[in-house]
Parts: C-alpha cells; structure tokens; sequence
C-alpha cells in the first residue's frame, strides 16, 4: 500500500544528527531506535543496527532500501515454528 501524497517524507532529527556525527567520525555503524523514518540517499554504504524492542539487528543500507522505512528490514516479531512429526 502506498503512502498518501499529502504525507510528507519523515526522517527523525535524531537520525539525522545521528548521521552528520557518523560522518564527522569516520565511522560506518550507527545504532538506531526509530523504525518509523525513512531511508534516505545519504545513508547509502553504511550499515546500520536498528533495534527492534528486543535487541539490535545489523543491516547494511543499499539502493534498492530507498524510500523505505527502517522498520521493514527488523523484525519485532518471532514466527513460531511447528515441529516436524
């Protein structure tokens, strides 16, 4: 389902100070606890620990993660698995 035009882009101010102190650094990995932003062009190459209420999951950014939300790439929810008779 697609998102309404008249929502804007949203992108955390802590991401984003997040990523300017990334890039002053050096560094390549940031941890980050807002599942709600999207991912944006400037985070392109970086891999990012996103936390999913449990604990952190590594994921590398790339091209095909624009215009997605972080959200969609960790999990929150464990599938449960039947046992083989």
């Amino acid at each position: 389902m697609s998102r309404s035009k008249w929502k804007f882009n949203f992108i955390d101010l802590e991401v984003l100070r997040l990523i300017s102190t990334v890039e002053q650094k050096g560094k390549k990995k940031f941890k980050i606890k807002s599942r709600r932003s999207l991912i944006s062009e400037q985070f392109l190459g970086y891999e990012c620990l996103i936390y999913n209420g449990y604990s952190f999951k590594k994921v590398s950014v790339k091209e095909l993660m624009f215009n997605h939300k972080y959200g969609e790439f960790s999990f929150s929810r464990s599938f449960p698995e039947h046992k083989k008779k």
